[in-house]
């Protein structure tokens, strides 16, 4: 009986799982130029937060760390549900000092949805879309997420 409630069990996470290996485009994320970096929080149907202060590229290892936590994270919440199905995302990322954290903004979109994808190192401000534009608020430090955003709708 044991052994049946341990494959059932697996077989239940496998199935949660399913799918959200594909969360992010294989192309990467969309190319975001530094001084383009502060436009990324101003989002047009989203909440974005308000650096106070100098804002930066994250490095491809913090982003990494950021895209393996993600996931994990969705899933806990609850917020994987209120993505597009089976969508890909490509994001654009800006770190920022708030206090004495570190915090890194990451903006996604849908790769293949009905919003443009423009890959020229400007930040991607999409006004509605709903789901297929999201943004959320990574604190470096303690490897946790706050403010999941969707966009609205038209």
């Amino acid at each position: 009986m044991r052994h049946l409630l341990f494959i059932a069990s697996l077989l239940m996470a496998t199935a949660a799982s399913a799918g959200t290996d594909k969360l992010f485009s294989r192309k990467g994320p969309l190319k975001l130029d530094a001084s383009a970096a502060p436009a990324l929080f101003r989002q047009c149907s989203r909440d974005a937060p308000t650096p106070k202060g100098k804002v930066w590229l994250p490095s491809p290892s913090e982003i990494a760390t950021l895209q393996r936590q993600l996931i994990a994270h969705l899933q806990r919440s609850g917020n994987m549900v209120r993505l597009q199905p089976d969508a890909e995302y490509r994001g654009q990322y800006a770190a920022f000092r708030d206090g004495k954290e570190i915090k890194i903004y990451a903006a996604f979109v849908a790769a293949a949805g009905a919003l443009p994808l423009e890959d020229d190192g400007q930040a991607q401000v999409w006004c509605d879309g709903g789901s297929q534009s999201w943004g959320i608020v990574y604190w470096s430090r303690r490897g946790s997420f706050q403010d999941f955003r969707i966009n609205g709708n038209a």
